[in-house]
């Protein structure tokens, strides 16, 4: 049968694991040395005990406090465990009211003197002599105290696992909430810029061609663009700060946990400076690892988007070279300028194709390099693993080596519970790190996407010059549609290629632009750079006919073709015109031109272009 010495010492070996843990806040570890050095008390002692104070302190530290007698703090110990067992509590109230009071309470102990037949004195022998009276089991009600401190360290543990989980959740929410942001920023992004109403010919954006207008207005669009994917970036850039700084702080808390759980349980001061000298050592290499992982982590990202924009720019570029080719095979090789047009395609497409292979290369090179990274990525962090396991030795290497170290705890399965507690604080260090890599990689990737946007906005005006400057058209308009010496002379291939930047079918376009120029013969097109007969106002202001119509007039005469194109291709938005073709130039012709027989004359000038 465990004595009541053996039974104390497992006892505060388990409030002592509770207060590790965490359940217990209020546990002092000296308690440990004042009972395990208990040998007697006499008549005098006993007299000075605060009976009042030993029934009403909730612990053994408040009970000591002010007690500077090594004896008395002693025994108030002893005597402040030996109360709380309920068998005890019930033999000494004598009275019966279920309530012991200060003076039974010092009755009962005074009478327990002699128990063991020496009434000189009151030693752990006459506890021992009463509890066997009583029939109380201590092994019983030791072994419930020891598995209510394992559960409640294995509760912390599982409690710091949920909060964890529960971080993590909140990540991932917090995550999916700015992708919906960043989505719905992207799409208003999209639709910046300014789409003119435009109707009946009439394009009239206040002494600004509708061209020209675009232009601005696309600058304008693409510089928020940028501002925005920069402030995006940088936003998560502050996340990343407030991670790693989070982490910090919750590894702060667990060194100065695990250095209170040392000290309690042994550790003198001596010995744990030593071990922390020799800790904040492999503190400063898990450190310098984690910032050179940091670094390869930036050059891996930013690398990446480079890799990413470039794909998206070679697949542009493929897709082009691949309607070149098709413009090619579609030319009339009866035509006198077959020979031309064909070697000024097979030209554009030698500079799309130059391009492809620049920006392959340049990935090949970019590709090589992300893989050193991450190959030094890898190798830097299996060394902060390695340091990390020294971490946990060096600590299991100074409990082991610390002189009083869980002194005076009976069980090795309770030292061991303590050890495992201890060290579990380095496991949880481990662990927060572990977590901060995860979400800091999760906001990289968002980071990643951000700066493969950003270069692509960045890119995107040398990209489309590249494009537009080498893009061939499908059209076989013939080379003399427009009269000799007018504006549009020799303007077919650019009819043709404006046309298609609109979605429309240069056939079509150049059938209008025949119609409202005669063939380009006008003074409207000649004199205002006017191809379609558009009212109202543009770059180079505008014309009043002896009528009092008001035309538009441009710089140049492709700025009017753009202009015009621009307009018919905003004509969908009128009742009967599903698509702006000749299957729908009546519709059409009813807003382009109200009265007369301006459509079918439209048809008449198309049929002769297509045979």
């Amino acid at each position: 049968m465990m004595d009541f010495n053996d039974y104390l010492l497992k006892r505060l070996t388990a409030l002592s694991m509770q207060n590790v843990a965490g359940t217990k806040s209020d546990f002092d570890s000296s308690t440990v040395s004042d009972v395990s050095i208990f040998d007697s008390a006499n008549a005098q002692d006993l007299q000075n005990i605060d009976y009042e104070k030993l029934l009403n302190a909730t612990d053994i530290s408040s009970l000591n406090e002010g007690v500077t007698d090594q004896t008395q703090r002693s025994l108030n110990g002893i005597l402040k465990s030996f109360i709380s067992l309920d068998e005890v509590q019930a033999a000494a109230n004598t009275n019966g009211d279920d309530t012991v009071d200060a003076a039974e309470l010092k009755e009962f102990i005074e009478s327990m003197m002699g128990a063991d037949g020496d009434a000189t004195s009151l030693t752990m022998d006459d506890l021992n002599a009463v509890i066997e009276n009583l029939g109380i089991d201590l092994d019983s009600i030791a072994e419930s105290a020891m598995n209510e401190a394992l559960d409640d360290i294995q509760n912390s543990i599982d409690e710091l696992k949920q909060e964890k989980l529960e971080e993590q959740e909140e990540a991932q929410e917090a995550k999916k909430e700015e992708e919906a942001q960043a989505a719905q920023q992207a799409q208003a992004a999209a639709n910046t810029g300014s789409t003119g109403s435009v109707g009946g010919g009439n394009y009239s954006n206040n002494g600004v061609s509708s061209a020209s207008q675009k232009t601005v207005d696309n600058k304008k669009s693409t510089a928020e663009t940028i501002q925005e994917i920069e402030q995006e970036i940088s936003d998560k850039n502050s996340e990343i700060e407030q991670v790693e700084a989070d982490a910090e702080k919750q590894i702060k808390e667990q060194e100065d946990a695990k250095e209170k759980a040392m000290k309690q349980n042994g550790v003198s001061d001596d010995e744990y400076k030593a071990y922390q000298e020799k800790e904040q050592t492999l503190e400063k290499q898990i450190t310098e690892k984690e910032s050179a992982i940091k670094e390869q982590d930036e050059k891996i990202t930013s690398k990446n988007a480079t890799v990413s924009s470039n794909e998206n720019y070679i697949s542009s570029l493929s897709s082009q070279i691949e309607s070149n080719k098709s413009a090619i095979s579609s030319l009339d090789s009866k035509s006198d300028s077959y020979q031309t047009k064909k070697a000024d395609m097979e030209a554009k497409n030698s500079k799309l194709e130059e391009e492809k292979k620049t920006k392959e290369k340049e990935n090949e090179d970019l590709k090589k390099e992300i893989e050193t990274a991450e190959t030094k990525k890898k190798e830097l962090q299996t060394q902060k693993t390695e340091i990390e396991e020294q971490k946990q030795q060096l600590l299991n290497e100074t409990l082991n080596n610390s002189k009083d170290f869980a002194k005076g705890v009976a069980s090795s399965q309770a030292v061991e519970a303590i050890k495992t507690q201890i060290a579990s604080y380095d496991e949880n260090i481990a662990k927060i790190r572990s977590d901060k890599e995860t979400k800091v990689a999760g906001l990289r990737e968002e980071i990643q996407t951000l700066e493969t946007k950003l270069q692509d906005v960045k890119q995107q005006e040398q990209r489309d010059s590249v494009l537009n400057e080498n893009k061939v058209t499908t059209s076989n308009l013939p080379d003399d549609l427009f009269k000799k010496g007018g504006a549009l002379e020799g303007k077919e291939d650019k009819v043709a290629e404006i046309a298609e930047k609109y979605g429309l079918e240069p056939e079509f376009l150049a059938s209008i632009m025949c119609l409202e120029t005669g063939y380009g013969t006008s003074y409207i097109c000649n004199n205002c750079n006017n191809p379609g007969g558009t009212t109202g106002s543009g770059s180079a202001g505008s014309y009043t006919t002896s009528d009092g119509r008001t035309f538009a007039k441009y710089n140049s005469i492709d700025e009017g073709i753009e202009a015009m194109a621009k307009n018919l291709s905003g004509y969908t938005k009128y009742d009967g015109v599903t698509s702006v073709d000749i299957d729908h130039v009546d519709a059409i012709g009813a807003k382009y031109c109200v009265g007369g027989d301006w459509a079918n004359k439209v048809k008449n000038i198309y049929n002769r272009i297509k045979a």
